[in-house]
């Protein structure tokens, strides 16, 4: 894979940073997780000190990933206070500093050469976000980072951004954007830049992370994002030291009881319009009760209902919450997938779109998606 711009780019502002956050969208993907693991794992290797982050539940079976429990939700942003002193005119001969006697202020002893310090040869600031340099990973905009972003947009507009993914919709949203339309995960997107910093960053635990995602992504090179580089970057991942079997044994044979008790629930209420080419399933909260599981076990329903059901273009997921429903609409066409986005309110990944609570019931949403669907395709069934 030959080294563009963009990547020597990449590489000059890992150079110049130490403190480094790595965020990935809200609800991750396992091509999200295993790219955000592998990227953090090399950066330490460089010597940087990291960050993990995304909003929402990293799945379970990827346990299994080095630096997996280092994942957390929130984002460090105390400011450092800077106090300055102007010694242009007199230097300093001694400094020293101590806290009283409770440990509630802080003392700090300036002794000059000759002369003396007064007050206005102090000033003070705050310098801002603590980090040097953010990493985003497998988000389409700002905005699908969720919280993460929303609750913290001054750190995002202050600090140096490179931004990775695969996607059709290139959002350049950071100084270097690493975004291909190409590539069917956003681990080969990475795995392409680790490549560039230097094959001996690639180990076990970095190759195993990059090939979670891309056999998740690709649903064990089944889907139809599959392409030949593909299996090009799996090849070098095996012979880096990834382990295949650990990986589909965790993504696909490791599914718990309860689980399987809710999909088996899910599934049991497929609707399928043959015409309009629209699945449906719908969930509520006595379904998650009785399986003792939580919303975020939905989460790889819609890739074994699009397996499934191999002619649906559009795959409709709700489930009741606090309040009323959320959701997801899984679809491929991306004009669709914009319009509805402008139709309700919620987050847009790349072939999905999250819709926030709604206050209706189950079945009034689901009429109104259909509705909705069809209006934008045109369908009259």
């Amino acid at each position: 894979m030959e080294p563009d711009n963009r990547q020597h780019a990449a590489k000059e502002l890992i150079e110049k940073s130490q403190k480094i956050l790595l965020v990935t969208k809200e609800h991750p993907s396992d091509d999200s997780v295993g790219s955000l693991l592998a990227m953090g794992l090399v950066l330490e290797k460089l010597g940087k000190e990291i960050d993990l982050v995304t909003h929402g539940p990293v799945a379970s079976n990827l346990a299994f990933l080095s630096k997996h429990e280092s994942i957390s939700q929130n984002i460090e942003t105390a400011e450092n206070l800077v106090i300055s002193l102007d010694i242009s005119k007199t230097k300093v001969s001694q400094f020293s500093y101590d806290f009283d006697n409770d440990g509630h202020k802080l003392n700090i002893f300036i002794t000059p050469e000759d002369g003396k310090y007064d007050p206005s040869h102090i000033s003070t600031v705050n310098q801002g976000s603590v980090y040097d340099l953010i990493f985003i990973i497998d988000s389409l905009t700002l905005e699908a980072l969720g919280p993460l972003y929303e609750n913290n947009k001054k750190v995002f507009f202050e600090t140096p951004i490179i931004n990775i993914g695969a996607f059709r919709e290139a959002r350049g949203f950071g100084e270097v954007n690493l975004i291909s339309e190409k590539a069917a995960s956003t681990a080969e997107v990475v795995f392409g830049l680790i490549e560039f910093l230097g094959e001996e960053y690639l180990d076990k635990n970095v190759a195993t992370g990059l090939l979670s995602g891309i056999i998740s992504k690709t649903r064990s090179f089944q889907s139809q994002v599959t392409t030949p580089q593909v299996f090009n970057v799996a090849a070098s991942l095996v012979s880096a030291g990834a382990d295949q079997q650990k990986i589909v044994q965790n993504l696909f044979k490791n599914k718990s009881l309860n689980l399987l008790k809710l999909w088996g629930r899910a599934l049991s209420r497929v609707e399928y319009n043959p015409e309009s080419k629209i699945v449906v399933t719908r969930i509520s909260k006595d379904d998650f009760s009785l399986t003792s599981t939580k919303p975020s076990d939905l989460r790889g329903l819609e890739e074994e209902l699009l397996a499934t059901v191999g002619e649906a273009k559009y795959i409709v997921i709700l489930h009741e919450v606090e309040g009323g429903v959320r959701g997801s609409i899984t679809v491929e066409d991306q004009d669709i997938l914009a319009a509805l986005a402008t139709s309700f309110e919620g987050t847009k990944t790349e072939h999905a779109f999250d819709i926030n609570t709604v206050e209706a019931t189950l079945e009034e949403l689901t009429l109104k998606i259909i509705r909705r669907i069809k209006e934008i395709s045109g369908d009259q069934t």
